[in-house]
Formats: C-alpha cells, structure tokens, sequence
C-alpha cells in the first residue's frame, strides 16, 4: 500500500512535467543508435532489446551505473552517455520503460543488477523524470545502490533521500529551461547534506540525452533554452561528476 501511495505521489510531481512533453515519444537520435555496437574498447550486450549493458573491454570494472530515461524518450538516447561512462572503466546500463516513462518501471534496475552480477558497486540515476524514478528506486532498496546521479532531477517529496547515507550527484544545466536552476536550489531540502550540485555551464535539458523530433537537426525540447555548450562537451562534464561520484567513499 505505501509503494502505491509513494507512485501516486511521483505521479503528481511528474505531472507539470509531462504537460510540457510531447505524448509521443522522443526517438534516439542516429548517432546514439550507433553507440548501441560495440567497438575495440566497449562491449555491448542487449536482453531482448529490453535493456543494453556496456562493458570495457579492458581492465577489471567493479562499479555499475543504472541510467533511467527522462520522459517519452527513448531509452537508447543515453546510449552515447553510456558508452562515455564504460571507456572510464565502468559498467553502464540503459533500460526500456512501460510507456517510456521511468517510474512505472522503476524497479528494473533489479534486473540491469541481476544480469550483471559481478558487479557488487551500483550507482543509479536517470534524466528528469527517469531521475524521479531512481529515488523511488533508491529509497526502496537502498541496500542494492550506494547512490544516485541525478541528471536535471530530484526526488518527489515521498521519496526525499534527506535523511539517507546514499552518496547524491545533482547535476544540472545552467541553460536548462524545464529543470531550472530555482527547481534545484528548492530541491536541496530533499537530498542529503552531503549532495554534490555540479552545475554544467551552458548545458542544458535536452543535452543530457541523445533525442530529437526525427527531422530537426540541433534539436531543442520545447521549453527548454538552446546550450551554448556541444552535446560532447556537456556530456563529458555529466561523465566526469558521475565519475567523481563513484570515487567518493
């Protein structure tokens, strides 16, 4: 009854955001679609098409990372993220939602933990609404993470992580139009004290996935600001204050 409660709850926080997105979903852009195949450096395994786990091909990785996706996006837009993470030596994960929509699968991370056993260091997070979605994960099973990357994310009040010993990233956009510097500020009083804010300068919503409308190139969400930055460079500054998380002890 209470994890009904607490999904009711997300649901209500997530609706301003669903308002401003599109019913259909965004599909992964082309070049994310390629970073689905594996290269010299990462080894790429899909289980039905239902969820990719991206290995390096070198070295010995002890720590994963679980990625959700932000809201009628397509899951494999964060494959280039992915990717970026495993040639850092760590074991990356995207995973399909019900609908596209994070929270009414946020327990598949059971699964991205059960295919890839070897791993006993999990981290989770997720974009927007796949980040909603990695709280309720994490504060189900806090035994199963050691913390959560929140990419242009934060807990709903149900699930508030403000008295956890889960190591917390908030990163986000100075460009973010959806998730603004004033909804992250306002967020703090839901995460540890411990949290890390790593703001990405001139990032912003859209870039922290590889998605787009089929047709328009540079692609911007509605509602969102245009970065300044390159997808690559705010994608590197989201794989470095992953990185920097995972260190932390």
């Amino acid at each position: 009854m209470k994890t009904v409660v607490r999904l009711l709850v997300v649901v209500l926080v997530a609706l301003p955001l669903l308002a401003r997105a599109q019913p259909a979903s965004y599909p992964a852009t082309p070049e994310a679609l390629t970073a689905l195949i594996s290269t010299p450096d990462v080894t790429i395994t899909s289980l039905r098409d239902q969820l990719y786990t991206f290995r390096p091909t070198s070295g010995a990785p002890t720590t994963g990372i679980i990625l959700y996706p932000g809201g009628f996006v397509d899951f494999r837009a964060y494959a280039l993220l992915a990717r970026d993470l495993a040639r850092e030596g760590y074991v990356a994960v995207i995973v399909k939602m019900p609908l596209d929509i994070a929270f009414l699968g946020y327990k598949r991370a059971l699964l991205a933990q059960f295919v890839n056993r070897d791993i006993r260091r999990w981290l989770i997070g997720g974009h927007s609404l796949g980040g909603v979605a990695s709280c309720t994960y994490a504060r189900e099973f806090p035994q199963f993470v050691e913390g959560v990357a929140l990419l242009a994310a934060y807990p709903s009040s149900s699930d508030s992580l403000r008295f956890s010993r889960l190591k917390v990233a908030s990163i986000y956009g100075t460009r973010d139009g959806l998730t603004t510097a004033t909804d992250i500020s306002r967020s703090a009083r839901l995460l540890p004290p411990s949290t890390a804010f790593v703001p990405v300068e001139g990032g912003n919503h859209t870039q922290f996935g590889a998605y787009w409308d089929g047709t328009t190139p540079g692609f911007v969400q509605p509602g969102d600001q245009p970065a300044t930055i390159t997808p690559e460079a705010q994608r590197a500054a989201v794989v470095e204050a992953i990185a920097d998380l995972a260190d932390r002890r």
